[in-house]
């Protein structure tokens, strides 16, 4: 039973690190200050008293432009409740006039800055397109890490996009319900799958150390 139980805290402790938030209060988010496009300085207090997405992302990633399209249509819906900057992460391969182009060739109209100053340690980014929610009270909301669907983004918000419709999530952008259902659900099944295998091994074991009964 001790390999049942330790294989159980094991996976649910792996299951569940990835996609919901911390049952604490919430982080704060970690100040930042980048010059934009446009030579202007912006920084987290930029944004006080508004939610705020920064998206990570780098000019030569495929995933980050396809992320672009989901925020486009989020901003062009929640612009007045929302505000956006989008941080290019990879300063030795993007330079700024890199950022101009890209903000240009994807209709941007939102803040693009370069990250120079390692904003993107700050927030733990480990892959991109990274997106992180940020309260008015410049608290970390929460992560997506990998491409995510406005619809997810907007079950995070007090507010909802003028049409009320969410669209359909994909399993990359599952709400923390959802993900929370479908994971517990995996997790049983694994944990089952152990518990009768330890039950054969046993068995087996049993039967090898039991001494065969002589002929009558």
């Amino acid at each position: 039973m001790k390999v049942v139980a330790t294989a159980f805290l094991l996976l649910l402790g792996i299951s569940f690190t990835g996609g919901l938030r911390p049952a604490a209060g919430l982080e704060k988010a970690q100040d930042f200050a980048l010059t934009d496009t446009e030579g202007r300085i912006v920084s987290l207090s930029s944004y006080s008293g508004k939610y705020l997405l920064i998206d990570f992302f780098a000019t030569w990633c495929s995933p980050c432009a396809l992320q672009i399209i989901h925020l486009k249509n989020l901003y062009s819906q929640l612009s007045h409740n929302l505000s956006i900057i989008s941080i290019g992460i990879d300063p030795v391969s993007d330079s700024n006039q890199d950022l101009v182009e890209y903000k240009k060739k994807n209709g941007i109209n939102w803040t693009v800055a370069l990250d120079t100053e390692h904003v993107g340690i700050k927030y733990r980014v480990t892959a991109i397109p990274t997106l992180a929610l940020i309260d008015p009270q410049s608290n970390l909301v929460r992560t997506w890490v990998g491409v995510t669907e406005e619809s997810a983004i907007v079950q995070e918000l007090p507010f909802k996009t003028p049409s009320q419709t969410p669209s359909r999530t994909t399993p990359a952008a599952q709400s923390g319900t959802e993900y929370a259902m479908s994971t517990m659900v995996a997790v049983i099944l694994v944990v089952a799958a152990v518990f009768l295998s330890v039950i054969v091994l046993r068995r087996r074991k049993r039967q090898t150390h039991e001494p065969r009964k002589g002929k009558a």
